[in-house]
Formats: structure tokens, sequence, C-alpha cells
């Protein structure tokens, strides 16, 4: 069945054994089964107590290899239940987590086939298509991020993404504080009295908080630890401080170089994702002729 743009999943089709893999978010989400006329089919279902259409028209719309998979929505039936967004079940979980499992010898589990670089590039080719289809996403973080069991890097939660021709604008905050790019902070939450301009956020802004995500996969660190959201605003807007890039981390001089572009307090200095991901690939191809090399004269000697 079809409603608007979206495909709409009979609620009988969902299984009522419902299992919780996250609670990180306003909409739980949970594992279950989905009945199909050819078969069962395991699901994540996100319960949104505050349905956005336009959340489930723009997953409807962008079919990629690394945005999560939309299969459609179940309406509610009666008073008290949810809006379900049915898509398909990430294995390994949410970037964030892997990053938690494996934080002991992070160094080592991210240099694994360099996974750290082909989880770069595929978040990368999935806000390259965001964008290339003139949306923002919004709130680009890693938890937002998913791990197939194949290893593929899916982006997901289009809830608050948008439009975005040019820019949108917003007079209050706009994603998750410890990812946010200066812009994205709005009107200073913490002051009522402010009579700050409302500010215009862009692709851009995505491509600033990609940028911290990367540095998570590479540092396997998070952003801005224990930190209160008004001492994030006087880091990040005030006194435009950014993360600091361990030394171990691979290919250094380029990767700090591609991240302190990302990093420009303003947007119109930072690279578009289309820049980025050429950037990622180029570094990537150096990474392996230098590897080629190198066991060429070990094979020699």
């Amino acid at each position: 069945m079809k409603k608007s743009s979206y495909t709409v999943i009979d609620r009988g089709h969902i299984s009522n054994d419902f299992r919780l893999i996250s609670n990180k978010s306003k909409n739980p989400v949970y594992l279950t089964k989905w009945k199909k006329s050819s078969g069962e089919q395991t699901v994540a279902a996100k319960c949104c107590h505050h349905f956005h259409e336009d959340e489930a028209a723009i997953l409807a719309r962008l079919n990629h290899k690394n945005i999560i998979k939309f299969f459609g929505v179940v309406l509610p039936t009666s008073i008290g239940e949810s809006h379900i967004i049915v898509t398909e079940y990430a294995e390994e979980g949410s970037l964030h987590d892997v990053i938690a499992r494996h934080c002991e010898h992070w160094p080592e589990y991210m240099q694994i086939e360099s996974r750290w670089m082909k989880w770069a590039q595929d978040g990368a080719r999935a806000l390259q298509f965001i964008h290339q289809n003139k949306y923002q996403h919004g709130d680009v973080k890693s938890p937002n991020f998913l791990v197939t069991s194949d290893g593929t890097l899916k982006i997901c939660d289009f809830g608050i993404s948008r439009k975005c021709e040019l820019t949108i604008s917003t007079v209050s905050n706009r994603g998750s504080w410890p990812w946010m790019a200066p812009e994205a902070f709005g009107s200073v939450a913490y002051d009522p009295q402010s009579t700050r301009k409302p500010c215009k956020v862009t692709t851009k802004s995505d491509v600033f908080s990609y940028s911290i995500v990367i540095w998570e996969i590479m540092s396997g660190q998070a952003p801005h630890p224990g930190k209160q959201q008004i001492q994030i605003y006087k880091a990040v807007v005030e006194r435009k401080e950014r993360p600091q890039i361990p030394s171990h981390c691979p290919e250094h001089q380029q990767m700090s170089e591609l991240l302190n572009k990302c990093w420009q307090a303003e947007y119109r200095s930072r690279p578009t994702m289309d820049e980025v991901l050429q950037t990622l690939l180029d570094i990537d191809k150096s990474m392996r002729e230098s590897t080629c090399i190198t066991q060429s004269i070990n094979i020699s000697n």
C-alpha cells in the first residue's frame, strides 16, 4: 500500500515480538520480524513518538548502499500507538557502539584491512549522495551511522533532515551538540534574552559534523567527553577549539590537513562532500602504493 511517497506496512505484518536494540534517542528502536509473502525478514522498527512525515518521505527517495534501506511505515491504528519506521537491521549496531566495544584496542582494530579508511569513505559517499539530492542531513554523528554484518557503514535517522538548495534558517540549535558546526547552534539556547539573529545551516554544516565522525573513527575517542552543552558551545563557537588528532593515527599529516579544512569556523571555507571523498580516495591510493613499494623492497631483500 502507498501513502504519499512511501509504502505503508500493515501492522498485522509486523511481529509483536519486539526486542529493544537502542533507546539512546527520543524514539526507541526495536528488533522484530516483518512477515512478507516471501517469508519473514528481520528488521529494525523505530517507534516514533513524534512522527515526521518528511523523514519517511526522504528515506523513501534516497536509495544508496551507504544509506540504511527503508521498507515503509506502520501507521497507528488506535490512540496511544506510534508510527513505526521499518528499515533494514544493521547487525553490528551503531558506529558509536562499535568504537565503545573495541576502545581498548582501537588502534589495532581500525587498522585491520584499513577498516578506518573504508568507513570514512562509506560515510562520505552517503553524505555526497544526500547532498547531490539537495538535502541536508542535519544530525551527522557516530550514533547515526550503523554497521552491517559485512562491515558496510550506513547513515540513518533523517528526523531533522530538510531540503537544502542553499541554506536553512534556524533560530535554535540544529543537531547533536558534540558534533555540531558553529553555525548550527543557532540562537544561544541558554540565554533567553539573546538578540542573536537566526543562523543559516548548509550542507557544509554536515561536512563539519562528519569530520568529527572521521576523527572518532581514527582516534577511537568521543568528542567533548563530560562537557555540558554550554561548555561545548563556548569551546566550539567562542574559543574555536577542535579535537586533537593523536599522533598514532594513520596518514597523520594528510588526514590532519583534511580535517582542519573541514573544521573551519567559516562554512564557506570548508570543502564540499565531493572534495572530502576525493581527498580520502587520493590518500587511500597513496597508502596502497606505499604498501606495494614496501612489500616489493621486503621481497627483494
